[in-house]
């Protein structure tokens, strides 16, 4: 701001304007150019109209129907159902704006009553949300609902889409408790393996009962114990079924994921941690201990963290399994941390063989409950608890194997991942959804793609480039900021389902058409798009041909060795005298930085008569004829340098007025020897526009003729030289005149008398003349105030950050003061809006008042 306030200083005049026109660029370049240090901004960002007008979104939506929060893609991939509150919906996954079916309605109406004795809102929580969405068999899908604080499940068949109902009419329901949550806004997890759910969730009404388990089949169901030490406070996000090698000995396992509160760490304050659980598919429970229950629970803590800088993610949000062989299954994890107030998400991965060798190790245990936890030292005995081995009931285990499987269900050993640190931290982002997918480049290089959503309704693409996160592009999916509450990929159609609580979208994994020039396709390594030369279009790589010649270079995006340098056209640009002038530049990327030139002369942060704003422009805060000449911007990303934009920047045109006056008789003072001063003590000016062609010598004989009863004529407005001899030189001065074409101003002078007979009516016109000046002041001042209030609000949206629980202080400002003109509270995430030292106000303002056309 001081820069910036030392660049305007040569002008005075519109020192106001300047200064709040430089404190929104402040501000706006700041929020643009921002690099968290914690992680690496989108390449490109998509707002929500730019994504409608390209025809990327497709949404489906019913009045009246909301929380759109479960998505369910058919085993062949022909149906995508849709679980929202009080139905459920059959859509056809290629236009999602189709049905294939009428809705199915399930409403909870005659427990709604109930549900409002029991204290709970009547608009918000009692109704049926679908939460559970399964297909059961090849005829029938299995769904469970929140039923008004009442948890219910029924069947649903798929050919005519439709409830089951009993003999007499009524629908087939089952207990849904352990199965689908009571609260609609609870955590839960389910998911379908060989015909039996497994789901784990809050199974009482205040929420205070977790439980792990297993129902329909035809086996026994299963829970887990109540221990704290199996389960304290628990929030559960995913779970998987996993396959073991069929020719190993392992069982088959169901893999869980949560976040608890730790009681193995010793601080005053609860230490909240990500934990993976798993349960053997064929457990059986035990025969005297843990009957029905879980004789095969174990769990571990997720590890997800920047150790140099002492971050830990600890709370896990999602999880995504990629299998690519068989055999080889890697978890995609998302976590988020709160870093001095702002949101911090990170993606971690893990392999199954580190969980593997990671569940055999040591465990830990706490012998008291005055005690410290700490690695059991003693003999594990055998079988091994928590093995599951093929072939082998629980039933038959011994009592000592159970027993120490229910006092030691949390091993030693952490699941570092994969690298030991995260694969791609984000800051300023609350990632909720994850899916990953493998996506093989033109070179023939396997690359892992990630899509991640946030709370606040963008979605993130982002690359893994040799063990680097390269952000593609971030989409903004909504017009208003929601949450996304499902993403669901569908590889084999290039789709990405979206749920939200107002709608459910169809995106598209890739738009290649949006990079218009060949060096955007090569520098967004996108693996889905490569630059057709022929076409000189950015296309989708699925339609290339395997012998044609499209560029892609995903590992060093080497665009200046592949895409040839792209024209510019150069924009004329007049300066204004008195006013800034704002030379626009904004680069493609969020990734590229700006370099001007100034006649060939690269321009620095040392200019005074110039600041550069990233991603906005150029200010020439006191432009003159210093100033002109040729202006180019260039733009430097990967070493890829190309220029944006070239301005021809001019001084505004020159103008030649003549002034021509008749005077009446005067008195002459003598002052000095080389001029003598005319004065007329009464006089009234009006002028009269003419033509310069038209003032040659005999026009201005003919003036002087019509008023030879007054002075002669003077050709200065207001004085006549001493010398006699300038009278003689008027003539020729006239003829010299007459050659331009301009607009010249004739002003006749004329006497008292003429004047005293309209000075009735004039003095009238004054007075409405200086009352009409004033109103169109007052009227300025009050918009002056109103676009400073708007400018004020406008840069709080851009910084988007919200206050902490203890206000920030600023520079020059002590704790506790809570100065309002010190502390600018905006969104998210937290920031302060400095006074400046220098001229004590903050860091507002209103739009370029002298922007080039361009």
């Amino acid at each position: 701001m001081r820069r910036c306030s030392r660049a305007l200083a040569p002008c005075p005049s519109c020192s106001v304007a300047a200064a709040m026109l430089c404190a929104c660029l402040v501000a706006l370049s700041v929020h643009l150019a921002i690099a968290t240090e914690l992680g690496a901004a989108p390449r490109l960002t998509h707002t929500y109209q730019a994504m409608e007008s390209r025809g990327r979104l497709r949404a489906f939506t019913r009045p009246s129907v909301s929380n759109y929060s479960t998505l369910l893609l058919s085993e062949q991939g022909d149906v995508l159902y849709v679980g929202a509150r009080d139905a459920v919906f059959s859509l056809n996954p290629s236009n999602i704006s189709e049905e294939t079916h009428s809705r199915v309605d399930w409403d909870a109406s005659s427990k709604q009553q109930e549900c409002v004795m029991k204290g709970r809102s009547e608009t918000m929580e009692c109704f049926n949300f679908i939460r559970v969405l399964v297909e059961l068999n090849e005829t029938h899908l299995f769904v469970c609902g929140t039923y008004a604080f009442h948890p219910m499940c029924a069947y649903i068949e798929k050919e005519n889409f439709t409830l089951v109902t009993t003999t007499q009419g009524e629908v087939l329901t089952e207990d849904g408790r352990g199965r689908s949550p009571y609260n609609p806004t609870q955590a839960y997890t389910a998911t379908l393996a060989d015909g039996e759910l497994y789901s784990a969730m809050m199974k009482n009404f205040l929420g205070t009962e977790p439980v792990i388990q297993r129902s329909l089949g035809s086996r026994p169901a299963m829970k887990s114990d109540l221990l704290v030490s199996w389960l304290y406070e628990p929030r559960f996000v995913g779970s998987e079924f996993v396959q073991e090698d069929p020719e190993g000995d392992e069982d088959d396992k169901v893999y869980l994921f949560f976040t608890e509160t730790a009681r193995e760490f010793e601080f005053y304050s609860k230490v909240v941690v990500s934990r993976i659980a798993r349960v053997c598919k064929g457990d059986m429970g035990g025969t005297r201990m843990l009957q029905r229950m879980w004789t095969s629970f174990q769990k571990a803590q997720l590890e997800c963290s920047l150790p140099e800088r002492n971050i830990h993610f600890n709370l896990i949000q999602d999880v995504f399994t990629l299998r690519t062989a068989p055999g080889q299954t890697t978890f995609y994890a998302v976590f988020i941390v709160e870093v001095g107030g702002t949101n911090v998400s990170a993606v971690c991965a893990y392999s199954m063989d580190d969980v593997r060798q990671t569940f055999q190790g040591r465990f830990k245990e706490q012998k008291g409950p005055d005690q410290r936890w700490a690695t059991f030292t003693g003999d594990i005995p055998e079988p091994r608890p928590g093995s599951c081995l093929r072939g082998q009931s629980s039933l038959d285990l011994p009592d000592r194997t159970v027993s120490f499987a229910r006092d030691h269900p949390l091993v030693d050993q952490t699941v570092e991942p994969v690298g030991q640190r995260p694969l791609l931290v984000a800051a300023n982002a609350r990632y909720t959804q994850l899916a990953v997918q493998t996506v093989r480049s033109l070179g023939g290089a396997d690359h892992r793609v990630m899509y991640m959503a946030t709370d606040a309704g963008t979605l993130h693409k982002a690359i893994n480039i040799n063990g680097d996160m390269h952000l593609i592009e971030e989409m903004q999916l909504f017009s208003e900021p929601q949450s996304i509450n499902s993403l669901l990929l569908l590889e084999t159609k290039g789709l990405l389902y979206v749920a939200s609580s107002s709608s459910v979208l169809q995106v598209p994994v890739a738009d290649c058409g949006a990079y218009a020039t060949c060096g955007d396709c090569v520098l967004a390594r996108d693996p889905h798009c490569a630059w057709d030369a022929r076409s000189e279009r950015c296309r989708d790589t699925q339609e290339a041909e395997p012998a044609s010649a499209w560029i892609q270079d995903i590992e060093r995006a080497d665009a200046s060795g592949l895409c040839p340098a792209d024209p510019v056209e150069e924009k004329e640009v007049r300066i204004q005298a008195g006013l800034p002038l704002l030379l626009r530049c904004t680069p493609p990327s969020n990734l590229a930085t700006e370099q001007w030139e100034h006649d060939g002369r690269q321009l620095t942060s040392q200019e005074v008569a110039y600041t550069v704003y990233p991603r906005v422009g150029l200010l020439l805060s006191s432009p003159g004829p210093q100033s002109v000449g040729s202006y180019i911007c260039y733009t430097l990303e990967g070493g890829f340098r190309r220029a944006m934009a070239s301005f021809n920047v001019r001084m505004p045109p020159t103008t030649t007025t003549t002034t021509t006056t008749t005077t009446v008789p005067t008195t002459t003072v003598p002052t000095t020897a080389a001029t003598t001063t005319t004065t007329t003590p009464v006089t009234e000016i009006t002028p009269v526009v003419h033509k310069n062609s038209d003032l040659d010598g005999s026009g201005l004989d003919e003036m002087t003729r019509n008023n030879a009863s007054f002075a002669p004529t003077a050709t200065a407005p207001s004085t006549t030289a001493g010398s006699s001899n300038e009278n003689a030189g008027n003539g020729e001065r006239s003829k010299s005149l007459s050659r331009t074409r301009e607009e010249t101003p004739e002003v006749v002078i004329r006497p008292q008398t003429q004047m005293q007979a309209q000075s009735g009516s004039e003095g009238v016109g004054m007075v409405v003349a200086l009352a009409v000046s004033l109103a169109v002041n007052v009227l300025l001042l009050l918009f002056v105030v109103h676009r400073a209030r708007e400018c004020k609000k406008r840069v709080a949206r851009l910084v988007h950050c919200e206050m902490p629980e203890r206000p920030c202080t600023p520079h020059g400002t002590k704790a506790g003061q809570n100065r309002a003109d010190a502390v600018t509270p905006v969104r998210s995430p937290t920031h302060c809006i400095n006074m400046d030292p220098d001229t004590k106000s903050p860091l507002i303002g209103t739009p370029a008042l002298n922007e080039s056309q361009a």
